[in-house]
């Protein structure tokens, strides 16, 4: 609920504050996408996206769909433990999918000490 009220602060500072129709690199902008596996093509639940910076993320739903606002000169960061951490410029887009490959860790047995 905190972050709900956050984000609509968020959103209405830029909006009743802004006395011009033209976007800047400021402006608000809402984006949506779908988070899959890169392997499996399966979505992904459960990962975290966050606005690079800040406070601001959402979570991906059980068909891997997220949908949030941010800003268009901001960067969306993806998490989810196992996963590859991925960074996303927002730009112009609207729209962004992203492909998660598992997090691959050294799997070599350790060295035995004699």
């Amino acid at each position: 609920m905190i972050k709900i009220l956050f984000i609509c602060t968020f959103i209405a500072s830029f909006t009743w504050g802004n006395k011009t129709d033209t976007l800047t690199p400021d402006s608000p902008k809402s984006i949506h996408g779908i988070v899959t596996d890169s392997v499996t093509g399966k979505p992904i639940p459960e990962v975290i996206i966050m606005v690079k910076g800040t406070e601001i993320g959402t979570v991906t739903n059980a068909e891997g769909h997220y949908k949030m606002v941010t800003l268009k000169n901001s960067a969306l960061v993806f998490s989810k433990e196992g996963m590859k951490t991925q960074e996303i410029p927002v730009g112009e887009e609207s729209e962004i999918n992203i492909q998660m490959k598992k997090e691959t860790k050294d799997t070599k047995p350790p060295k035995k000490i004699k």
